[in-house]
């Protein structure tokens, strides 16, 4: 009988410190939110930026020389502020790399923008496109055959 009432005590003692704490922390609710959010303890937007080639099934994947050519890729802004995306597209072979287009865009928060693209294919065997956003360390690209 006697262990059964340690039990008891010992489970009410729990029961009312948890409820004590949780009474404390009710009124310390802002103070704690505060020190959370300092400390990066709560949940917070992700920023980022997506770069995608638009129809990618339908990139060149094999070309003629002299023929002209396009894609289009997409910036989208997720970055929860406007945003400057300078962007450059080249295409490189063995040999060297061609700049085909050097711009800049700019992009309210959940903004995108299509960009469509034109080039002429070398005499190379294999060469590549590569779109880059300059100021995010961000690229994507596709290779591409000479027939």
């Amino acid at each position: 009988m006697f262990k059964r009432i340690s039990k008891l005590l010992a489970i009410s003692f729990v029961v009312s410190g948890a409820v004590t704490l949780m009474i404390v922390g009710f009124g310390y609710k802002s103070e704690i939110i505060t020190v959370m959010a300092q400390n990066h303890l709560l949940p917070e937007p992700e920023n980022l930026t997506e770069l995608y080639f638009e129809n990618h099934n339908d990139l060149p994947k094999s070309i003629t020389s002299g023929q002209k050519y396009e894609f289009t890729f997409t910036i989208h802004n997720l970055e929860n502020k406007d945003m400057d995306y300078p962007y450059v597209v080249f295409l490189r072979t063995d040999e060297k790399k061609i700049i085909l287009d050097e711009k800049s865009v700019n992009l309210k928060n959940g903004e995108f923008k299509m960009i469509k693209e034109e080039f002429g294919s070398l005499k190379n065997s294999k060469m590549k496109i590569t779109v880059e956003l300059v100021n995010r360390n961000q690229q994507i690209d596709f290779w591409m055959e000479n027939i």
